[in-house]
């Protein structure tokens, strides 16, 4: 209730838009939390409209962070092509914020949704350019990266394996660290997964 209370009190003053969207924003997460997704994705739907519909810099600011929310609510339920839109949305919002390491894991949720779709050449290529752009700014891939990669290869050499051999622009002991981390995902099936949101 302290949150519902936050959010009743903030919405009947937009120069508190921001703080509306912010209890919105934790209901939404309490909800999540308690395994109430439609719930979950109600508040976030009601904050992201708030935020969007502000003349408030700081309540407009929260788009990108709802879109990603909603975008990980609906890849939950299994609805890929409806999270697939809200992550490309956060990705345009995290693009104007400008803000390189949150552009990066935008990109890496659309390349796991793609995945997640079927599509999973294409999730492959953006995660070797995620992978790429890390070597090329001198820091290190966390593990999302290279797990996302084992994943790809995983699934191609299940689908494809012809495809894959005949890959030749991911580097041999890039393939190698990729399956490992993806055959170790693979084999402990108790390991609690957490997204990078």
């Amino acid at each position: 209730p302290p949150f519902e209370l936050a959010w009743m009190m903030a919405k009947q003053d937009r120069a508190l838009d921001a703080l509306a969207v912010d209890a919105a924003h934790m209901i939404a997460i309490v909800h999540h939390h308690l395994s109430r997704s439609d719930d979950a994705l109600e508040w976030n739907r009601r904050a992201l409209e708030v935020a969007e519909a502000s003349a408030m810099p700081r309540a407009r600011q929260w788009g990108p962070s709802l879109h990603n929310n909603i975008g990980w609510t609906l890849h939950e339920r299994g609805d890929f092509a409806a999270a697939l839109a809200h992550f490309e949305q956060a990705l345009a919002g995290r693009v104007e914020h400008g803000r390189p390491d949150d552009i990066r894991i935008a990109r890496w949720c659309i390349g796991k949704c793609l995945r997640s779709l079927g599509c999973i050449e294409e999730s492959l290529r953006l995660q070797e350019e995620l992978l790429a752009l890390c070597d090329e700014t001198g820091g290190s891939a966390d593990g999302f990266v290279h797990e996302e990669l084992g994943e790809c290869l995983l699934a191609l050499a299940v689908t494809a394996p012809l495809l894959l051999l005949a890959r030749s622009r991911a580097p041999l002991p890039a393939i190698a660290r990729a399956l490992v981390v993806g055959a170790a995902i693979c084999a402990a099936p108790l390991l609690v997964y957490s997204a990078p949101y």
